[in-house]
Order: C-alpha cells, then structure tokens, then sequence
C-alpha cells in the first residue's frame, strides 16, 4: 500500500457526500461504491480532495454532479479501455471517467473489469509517464494576460494542480471570477496555493 496518511474519517465523508446527492446519483455512486469493493476487496477508502479509493496508491474516485456521476480512474490512461467507454478528465492528463446519467447505465461486468485492471496496473507499479496539469483556457487566458504563464507553469506539480482544482470547483460564475482574481494575485506574489497571505 502506498505510505500516504489515510483519512480515518473517510467512510464518514463519503457517506455525507453521497448522502448530499440527487436520489438518482446516490444509487448510482452506492453502486459504483459497492463495485469497487467487489473488485478490490484489499480497497481503502479514503478522502481525498473528495471521495477517493486506494490500492497500491490512488486507484478510482466516485462523484456526483448535477445531471451524471461518474467513476474516475486517476491512472486512466493506461487501461486498455476496450469498450471505449472512458473519456479524458479535467485537472491531469492521466485522469479518465465513466460517465452514468441513470443507474440503469452501470455494467456490472465491465466496471469490475475495468477495476481489477486499474487495481493490477497499481499492485505492479505501473505509474503514467506524464504528469502534468490541464489548465483550463479561462485560467490560461488570465494568466497570459496578467504575464504569469510562464511563472505559474514553473511551479510544481500540486500548486498548479490545487489552483486548477479550486477554480474548476466554484459552482457559480461569480465564485469562479473571484477565485481567478484571488489565484492571479497570488500567482503574481509567489504565493502557494493554500499558504497564508
């Protein structure tokens, strides 16, 4: 198992997080979150920037949004993918989801397939070359604009994940705004995500 702190709390807050979802995704991620443990039987649950599973390392996240859930695999690019049925996710090149609008879009069989890969691909150690971050036009656009491109992309890895994060999470434009503001002035300072001002 990977050497990261595992959240105790972790079943709690999925149990909340799902518990906060429309009825229809909560049966899908109870579903998805039953699958999981079908597949993996060695899985930890765990919190991390959301619902999260571990096996060997970050294995598959469940979340539920406004009209879908889905079921992310943080080393998706290496699957083989046969039913082509994953797509590219936001905030890492390696990411890939399974998108479910109705509970009755789950196929049992090839999610657990797709899982026993992903749990094998963690158990040899087989990690993804790229490790980069997707940074969304609106975000890059601000950037160039205010000459910090090239300041930013000079940072590590989980600053510029964390920011992409926080900005792609605001739920309402206005937020977003005042969080693009807030992270170019930051940016600008040298300041980290998550470090006092």
């Amino acid at each position: 198992m990977s050497k990261q702190k595992i959240n105790t709390d972790a079943g709690r807050l999925i149990d909340e997080a799902i518990g906060s979802l429309s009825e229809t995704n909560q049966k899908i991620c109870n579903k998805l979150r039953e699958l999981i443990h079908k597949a993996v039987p060695d899985v930890i649950e765990d919190w991390k920037w959301g619902t999260n599973f571990n096996c060997n390392g970050m294995l598959c996240g469940i979340w539920g949004f406004q009209k879908h859930a889905t079921l992310t695999f943080f080393q998706g690019r290496l699957l083989k993918d046969r039913y082509n049925l994953l797509e590219t996710g936001t905030g890492s090149k390696n990411n890939r989801n399974m998108k479910f609008s109705n509970y009755d879009d789950i196929n049992e069989e090839i999610i657990i397939e797709y899982l026993i890969e992903a749990a094998d691909n963690n158990r040899k150690g087989i990690k993804s070359e790229i490790k980069d971050v997707e940074i969304p036009d609106f975000f890059q656009k601000a950037l160039i604009e205010a000459g910090c491109l090239d300041l930013f992309q000079s940072t590590n890895y989980t600053n510029r994940k964390e920011y992409v994060l926080w900005l792609e999470g605001a739920k309402q434009m206005e937020t977003r705004e005042r969080r693009l503001e807030q992270a170019i002035h930051q940016i600008l300072k040298g300041i980290k995500f998550g470090e006092k001002i």
